[in-house]
């Protein structure tokens, strides 16, 4: 396409855009130059979208800011985006697991709960020692006092 094409169709183009959209373009022209390469690379990506997804980003980029308050307009947190991120690919994008993987998930989880019952049992044992030893303790702790008890009656 020719040079004067070209222009001729950017022509045609302008003079049926209302004056808002050819002020915010010739913006969009001016700030090109401007711009960084984030910029340029999304509005690259809007352009390579089909219309009816054009909708929905904007859908999608409107619900990401605030509403009011302060911070109206302004972008939600990208701490809540990653986590509706998040969300989305463990919900809808979740793991298709076959039966034989089942089986050995099933086999470690069985595996990891005997472990975990012959921790329990072996505290169980300790703990009894203790209960005994403190006992054992105590009796003879008794059993001094009661000596010394014996020992004060018998030198008076």
């Amino acid at each position: 396409m020719k040079k004067n094409d070209k222009k001729r169709k950017i022509d045609k183009i302008i003079n049926e855009i209302d004056k808002q959209k050819l002020d915010n373009t010739l913006d969009l022209i001016t700030k090109l130059t401007e711009l960084s390469k984030k910029w340029i690379n999304l509005i690259s990506l809007v352009q390579q979208l089909f219309e009816e997804e054009v909708f929905t980003v904007n859908y999608f980029i409107t619900t990401m800011r605030y509403p009011k308050d302060l911070n109206k307009s302004k972008l939600i947190f990208p701490y809540l985006q990653n986590k509706v991120n998040e969300y989305i690919t463990q919900t809808f994008y979740r793991y298709k697991s076959t039966y034989q993987e089942l089986q050995i998930f099933n086999i470690n989880l069985k595996i990891d709960c005997k472990k975990l019952h012959q921790q329990n049992q072996t505290l169980i044992r300790k703990t009894q020692f203790f209960e005994i030893q403190n006992m054992h303790f105590r009796n003879k702790n008794a059993n001094y006092i009661s000596k010394i008890w014996l020992l004060v009656r018998c030198s008076r």
